[in-house]
């Protein structure tokens, strides 16, 4: 029995990735295990040097996992090669989760290097340890991301890009914002524009919001010139202010949840 995954030493570092150990029980398991895409897919920032192998020798759609607190000089040196790598293989990444303290220039450049638009990325996932403003390095990058295939995305702690092109994505089935400290009070982070992006999310089937966009008296006092009709949405989680809660609801159809 195998478990999906890599064997992590006390560092963090990955010693033994388990789809690399299938390939030395026998040759019949070899064979197996190198005709079978989903075993090659996965790129571990941690273990740099396996990860350019399998890109370099494998043409599979490929799913990208970073999760490295603090770069070393050394680490740097060791990842260089993999991201060359990725750059000439950036419309082969259908998959991209980071977990990291800030943006590192690195994954900067990846996410400025996507094709406009990108018709492979269908699952986004970025989450920091600290509060990301607009402005901080990286997140103009991920605004300006053109993913026309994206169906998941999940951003913690990143201020909402409601004005972003990439909340433009019709085909986005997943969405998740969560605000794990106060909510960001700037004006891009108003009910109004999350609501006009939250009109062209058609194929919306789950929602989730912690730290709601701020509303105003009108939302909640007027009559809604528009009401927002999410057919396909099956989940809904809303966490934040009782008032901006009240006002988000206002503005969406009843739903059959």
């Amino acid at each position: 029995h195998w478990k999906r995954g890599t064997e992590v030493n006390s560092c963090g570092v990955c010693r033994v990735s388990w789809n690399t150990a299938v390939t030395h029980v026998s040759s019949s398991w070899r064979r197996a295990a190198l005709d079978t895409p989903t075993l090659w897919t996965d790129i571990c920032f941690k273990q740099p040097e396996l990860s350019l192998a399998i890109l370099e020798r494998f043409q599979f759609p490929i799913s990208i996992h970073y999760s490295i607190n603090r770069l070393s000089s050394r680490m740097e040196n060791k990842i260089a090669p993999l991201c060359a790598s990725l750059l000439r293989n950036i419309g082969r990444i259908e998959r991209f989760d980071v977990t990291c303290q800030a943006l590192p220039p690195h994954i900067d450049l990846l996410l400025q290097s996507f094709p406009k638009p990108s018709i492979s990325l269908t699952d986004l996932k970025i989450s920091l340890f600290r509060e990301a403003r607009a402005s901080d390095v990286g997140i103009g990058s991920l605004r300006n991301l053109q993913a026309a295939a994206l169906q998941r995305l999940f951003l913690y702690n990143i201020e909402p890009p409601w004005t972003s092109s990439l909340l433009r994505a019709s085909s986005l089935r997943h969405l998740t914002i969560s605000l794990v400290s106060e909510p960001f009070r700037t004006p891009s982070n108003s009910l109004s524009f999350a609501l006009d992006a939250l009109s062209g999310l058609q194929e919306l089937e789950s929602l989730v919001l912690h730290g709601l966009p701020q509303a105003t008296i009108a939302h909640l006092l007027s009559e809604p010139s528009h009401i927002i009709s999410l057919s396909n949405l099956r989940e809904l989680h809303l966490e934040g202010l009782t008032l901006d809660c009240a006002a988000l609801l206002r503005h969406i159809s009843p739903l059959d949840l």
